[in-house]
């Protein structure tokens, strides 16, 4: 008998434990159940941070509203990590920086490399550079 998580649906050991609305469809393939996305080719969402989950459909990354599954904003990217107070990690074109939750930027900077925010702080890294910014982009002391 597989062990349940409470409030968690669709566990089974080896496979990550989903909430409700998202369920297995077979084997490791997830489908989002929500109408925002394509059900049944390739969108797979994530575990929630912030109310906003991370969904990959055909190798691009984007965020969802955990609540009703509907997309948070119309751009798509080449990779896109959890929120971390307030502010997702995303990559497009080779260069990270900072996304806010309505879809804009959260400063104009591109890194090529950038870590999520703890204690109002992210570490990003340029041409071989390491520092710290604050979340408006400006260089941390």
């Amino acid at each position: 008998m597989s062990p349940r998580r409470r409030g968690l649906g669709g566990y089974r050991p080896g496979l990550p434990a989903l909430p409700r609305r998202i369920r297995h469809t077979g084997g490791s393939r997830l489908e989002n159940v929500a109408a925002g996305f394509p059900s049944g080719n390739g969108c797979w969402p994530f575990t929630c941070s912030e109310d906003l989950h991370v969904v990959v459909h055909c190798g691009k990354y984007q965020h969802a509203r955990c609540t009703d599954g509907q997309p948070a904003y119309s751009q798509w990217f080449d990779w896109a990590g959890p929120y971390s107070e307030g502010l997702a990690v995303v990559r497009r074109g080779g260069k990270e920086y900072h996304y806010r939750p309505d879809g804009t930027p959260a400063y104009s900077e591109r890194f090529d490399r950038a870590r999520p925010f703890y204690r109002g702080q992210a570490q990003v890294v340029r041409s071989s550079e390491t520092f710290y910014i604050y979340p408006d982009g400006t260089r941390a002391r």
